[in-house]
């Protein structure tokens, strides 16, 4: 196992995390699915899957590192999560 890898990965997966973070917010556009809103954190979960059958080392600890860093920064572990419906006018139901 090489360690030097798996730190790479993971300051990867930090800074990319960081990244779509600063430009999701300064679009100010979500990814919605209906009224589920997809966070960025999927992209963790889908790097550990792929990891499992390519590049092991490198995207399962950059998975992590999306994953956490997504967790710090929103101190909440969430990934999808359901909104409220926007009536007009900005009442939401």
């Amino acid at each position: 196992m090489n360690y030097i890898l798996i730190l790479i990965g993971f300051v990867f997966g930090i800074i990319l995390d960081v990244a779509l973070a600063f430009f999701s917010n300064k679009n100010k556009k979500r990814f919605k699915i209906n009224k589920l809103r997809i966070h960025h954190s999927v992209l963790g979960i889908i790097f550990v899957i792929i990891g499992f059958f390519i590049y092991r080392e490198v995207l399962i600890s950059a998975g992590i590192g999306i994953i956490l860093g997504h967790t710090i920064r929103t101190k909440e572990f969430v990934f999808i999560e359901k909104t409220k419906k926007t009536l007009k006018g900005g009442i939401k139901s």
